[in-house]
């Protein structure tokens, strides 16, 4: 799975967009391992029909240039 991470002012913030799974910490790690917690709990409590409707497989990271004038 993808895990994006991004830090904020009050320290990090880390998504896996194929589930739409959130969680923080304030540091990598601990954003990273709660995000594993959040995943685990998922996967233990959702139904099949849960887990298909959150499912987005085709999740692509791609860089984009924009001209700023």
């Amino acid at each position: 799975m993808t895990a994006l991470i991004e830090r904020d002012r009050h320290g990090y913030v880390a998504l896996i967009p194929e589930f739409d799974i959130a969680s923080q910490g304030h540091t990598m790690e601990e954003a990273c391992s709660n995000l594993g917690e959040e995943l685990g709990i998922f996967f233990e409590s959702a139904d099949a029909s849960e887990f298909d409707r959150l499912s987005q497989p085709d999740v692509f990271i791609t860089h984009v240039e924009v001209s700023v004038r």
